[in-house]
């Protein structure tokens, strides 16, 4: 069976928003939402993301967005966990944001990005800037060719909530662990979850009864189609996928955008 049609989608989830708030339009996303993740193929989501880009994230191409800086979380958790200079890697680097802005702090930093568009964005305003700082291609869901080790490294903003699947994150993480020198820290960013919502059962039970019947990747407690397909992270979820990479979850923030640190031990023995 082919993967339901992307234009589809984006219609039956727009008809369900306009649903006054309550607990039946809830219940009514999650069921059809789970319904479409279930049958989704993993084509169809990065068709469901490429129309995303064209409708919500362009802003990502922008000047305006892309000299901004650092936000102001992001701006704290380098100053309390980064060392003050080295070499540091940033993975999803979309238009070159963080890496344009850890540039002008005095970083040697080398990028990775995925989507060609977002990528050629970045090395079009780092030659407009005059700096030699590259953003390097990636697979998608992977962090990409790049020479380690790195003294840090930070996990473009809120990237590690498109990462989907336990296995996907669990590996990514072990390839960027890799290039990590011996304590240097990790910052990533992502949609929280705490406690155990209603939805996020319902969104699982109803995308495996459907891609059971369809052969389709398991649905996780978590994940999420809104509109592009994300992954809700609890704590202790992140904790156990960091140690299977053999890092450390040793800040954990939730607001006011939910972000963690992750070291790499000093000891790789332990």
């Amino acid at each position: 069976m082919s993967a339901p049609d992307v234009r589809l989608w984006y219609a039956s989830d727009a008809v369900l928003r306009r649903i006054r708030p309550t607990r039946l339009r809830v219940a009514a996303r999650s069921v059809v939402a789970g319904a479409w993740m279930g049958a989704g193929t993993d084509r169809w989501r990065v068709e469901v993301d490429e129309e995303a880009y064209a409708r919500r994230y362009a802003y990502h191409d922008s000047d305006e967005h892309n000299l901004r800086g650092l936000f102001a979380w992001e701006a704290e958790a380098i100053a309390a966990s980064f060392p003050t200079a080295g070499r540091v890697l940033v993975t999803s680097a979309g238009g070159g944001r963080e890496v344009i802005a850890l540039r002008r702090m005095g970083y040697d930093v080398v990028g990775t990005e995925c989507h060609p568009v977002l990528r050629e964005r970045a090395r079009e305003l780092l030659l407009r800037l005059a700096t030699d700082v590259g953003v390097m291609p990636a697979e998608r869901d992977r962090v990409g060719s790049v020479e380690g080790p790195f003294d840090a490294a930070i996990v473009g903003w809120g990237a590690y909530t498109f990462l989907r699947g336990t296995a996907r994150r669990r590996a990514f993480l072990a390839e960027l662990g890799a290039l990590l020198t011996p304590g240097a820290p990790v910052l990533l960013s992502f949609f929280a979850r705490e406690g155990d919502p209603r939805r996020f059962r319902w969104l699982a039970a109803v995308g495996n009864a459907v891609g059971g019947l369809l052969g389709r990747e398991r649905v996780e407690v978590g994940d999420v189609l809104d509109p592009t397909w994300q992954h809700y992270v609890a704590r202790e979820e992140l904790d156990a996928e960091l140690a299977s990479a053999g890092l450390r979850l040793e800040r954990w923030i939730p607001r006011p955008y939910a972000h963690a640190i992750a070291r790499r031990p000093l000891d790789l023995s332990k």
